[in-house]
């Protein structure tokens, strides 16, 4: 599925902007709603929760390096309710059961790609996990940030497919 357009709006117009993928009651949305850098909704995704989430990503800039498209409010259940998900992740599908992004369902990390993995990530919708792993924000392995929270002594941040695989341990000055 491909977002539709922007629509140019302040956040006051976004009752407007929205209104077409609301239920009658206007309290969740009827269907899918993605457009380029606004934060989507997926059918059953309440309304309130959207207006929360967009507001609180927004005021704490976290647009500034991922698109806002690339965040996804999942639909309202027993258990969740304003759960956010990416677009290209497996748990994000439209009414036909499509991937929002089937690019996600492809991406991996390479450590020999540098900064280009952060981009092909944010291409590939931000997956948060798929066949080949899960991924934590700039599309490095969530294993490698769980590493990181190891004691110093205790982690091995050199692992195979991990960003620093392949350095030297302890590089010093000459």
């Amino acid at each position: 599925m491909k977002p539709i357009p922007y629509v140019e709006g302040t956040p006051e117009q976004l009752n407007d902007i929205i209104a077409p993928y609301l239920t009658l009651d206007g309290a969740h949305f009827a269907r899918d709603f993605y457009m380029v850098d606004r934060v989507g909704a997926m059918a059953g995704a309440s309304v309130a929760e959207y207006f929360t989430w967009t507001f609180n990503l927004g005021v704490h800039g976290m647009f500034s390096q991922i698109p806002a498209h690339n965040y996804v409010l999942k639909p309202d259940s027993e258990n969740d309710a304003g759960v956010i998900t990416s677009p290209g992740s497996p748990d994000c599908v439209d009414a036909n059961g499509d991937l929002w992004n089937p690019l996600g369902a492809s991406y991996m990390y390479q450590p020999f790609l540098k900064n280009l993995n952060f981009t092909l990530w944010i291409r590939a919708g931000c997956p948060k996990h798929n066949d080949f792993g899960d991924w934590a924000n700039q599309g490095v392995p969530q294993a490698y940030v769980d590493e990181t929270w190891k004691h110093p002594l205790e982690r091995d941040l050199y692992q195979p497919g991990f960003p620093l695989a392949g350095k030297p341990r302890y590089a010093g000055k000459k």
